[in-house]
């Protein structure tokens, strides 16, 4: 009897264990932020599999994370992409950056070290004249 009510405890704290290790991981979310990069210009346009922009980041990036590249594409959505001309003076872009949860979290200086740029979209770009184009 003693025998039995032990395996019975056993069998229903592992049960609930259980429950709550996958309750925990069910709810986790992606980490997710928004930043302002000033570049020097788009350079750039690229559709493939997608609406890409490619922008040269400002020294200031460059040297703040010190990058062994200056140029990156990223992805934006198709209204944002229609509106932006080459060389047109872009200043900077908004960067929505989404980093899934079982990757941890990360910042931006990491994100472009590692060259993740599949991390990040464009959701807004601001021009010489400060006209944002969303």
């Amino acid at each position: 009897m003693k025998k039995s009510l032990v395996i019975i405890f056993l069998v229903i704290g592992s049960i609930i264990v259980g429950i709550c290790f996958y309750s925990r991981m069910a709810y986790r979310d992606d980490y997710e932020f928004i930043v302002s990069v000033p570049v020097k210009d788009v350079v750039e346009k690229k559709e493939s599999d997608g609406f890409y922009l490619t922008v040269i980041f400002d020294n200031s990036i460059v040297d703040m994370y010190d990058l062994s590249y200056d140029k990156a594409s990223i992805r934006v959505n198709e209204s944002i992409y229609d509106k932006v001309a080459v060389n047109s003076g872009i200043i900077s872009v908004s960067l929505k950056v989404v980093v899934p949860y079982n990757q941890g979290k990360q910042d931006l200086g990491l994100i472009l070290k590692k060259q993740n740029m599949n991390l990040c979209r464009i959701i807004s770009v601001t021009t010489q004249n400060n006209n944002i184009i969303e």
